[in-house]
């Protein structure tokens, strides 16, 4: 059975004015650009609010899969028109979390004997590695949380600001 590690996991607020179907695309595009694959798990939509719940799963190695999971929710949502453009007003609040998970085709549980192999492969070997895909993982979900903020003009966060 794959495990995943949840390794670091944060959250972000805007109160303001943005175009709603803009902003979907753009952390679509956000996602893919970093090689991830989009898997939507969730999308809700009433009057006044939109939900939407996103797993991007990227493999680096025959052993270890990337997965950024986000999850958005805005309430208070207006469509106003200032004269040129409608913009949509809204509380966003989105949380994302890097995870690791490793041995995600399950080759190593086929057996007993492969899956002993598998705590001494992951304890001895694959530990370098490891910490190798931690650090990178972060630096991918730092890199997402920043084209988000860019796109709602908020500053930037640095990779130790955890």
């Amino acid at each position: 059975m794959p495990e995943e590690d949840s390794i670091t996991r944060t959250r972000m607020n805007y109160k303001g004015y943005f175009k709603l179907r803009e902003f979907y695309n753009f952390l679509y595009d956000v996602c893919t650009s970093l090689g991830y694959d989009v898997i939507e798990l969730e999308c809700k939509q009433a009057s006044d609010s939109f939900e939407f719940e996103w797993r991007n799963e990227k493999s680096v190695d025959d052993f270890t899969m990337f997965v950024i999971k986000i999850k958005t929710r805005i309430t208070d949502l207006k469509e106003e028109n200032n004269g040129k453009e409608k913009l949509n007003k809204g509380n966003v609040e989105l949380t994302i979390q890097a995870v690791l998970r490793t041995d995600y085709n399950a080759k190593w549980e086929i057996n007993p004997m492969l899956k002993f192999m598998k705590g001494i492969y992951e304890r001895y070997i694959y530990k370098p590695t490891y910490d190798h895909w931690v650090e990178k993982v972060k630096e991918e979900m730092n890199e997402a949380l920043n084209e988000i903020k860019s796109f709602f003009h908020i500053e930037k966060i640095s990779m130790g600001a955890e």
